[in-house]
């Protein structure tokens, strides 16, 4: 309601709820890029994370500095993409920066990317951007889309043009 065209939510629960599937719902419905972050449970079994278990958010799944899959990344159905997670600089409580790992910390490479490609490219809807952002990506992993990297590992220059 106040504007927002991209929404980062670098939450992750054990189970989803109504009133947290109201809200993407309602996101979605005002034309509005969600990205979640796909969780940190590596490879233990059927573990789904919420939001990003939801059909309508761009799923993140985290990659190191070398490309490789972080070993907490979250390996599911529902990982749509993948971007730097592992090591990255970040602020802490107290104003301090430290270095922090997870796939709440590559959402936000995502949400950045969605922001960039809806302003270089204003009349593509919310659904066009997660498009573009899956369409542009490095393939990762096994040929196209995969539960690990999902389409890939983003490639914002791509995305934007």
């Amino acid at each position: 309601d106040n504007g927002a065209s991209v929404i980062n939510a670098s939450i992750g629960g054990s189970s989803g709820s109504s009133a947290l599937l109201q809200a993407i719902n309602y996101a979605q419905a005002h034309d509005v890029v969600i990205i979640a972050s796909g969780g940190n449970d590596g490879l233990k079994g059927n573990s789904s994370s919420w939001p990003a278990s939801y059909e309508w958010p761009i799923a993140t799944a985290s990659i190191t500095d070398t490309g490789a899959l972080s070993p907490f990344s979250t390996q599911a159905s529902y990982i749509d993409i993948a971007a730097p997670g592992s090591s990255i600089l970040s602020t802490l409580t107290s104003s301090r920066y430290g270095y922090m790992s997870g796939t709440s910390m590559a959402a936000p490479h995502v949400a950045a990317l969605a922001a960039l490609a809806r302003a270089a490219h204003p009349s593509e809807s919310a659904t066009q951007i997660r498009s573009r952002i899956e369409n542009t990506a490095t393939d990762s992993g096994s040929a196209g889309w995969d539960s690990s990297f999902g389409w890939g590992v983003i490639s914002p220059s791509a995305a934007v043009r």
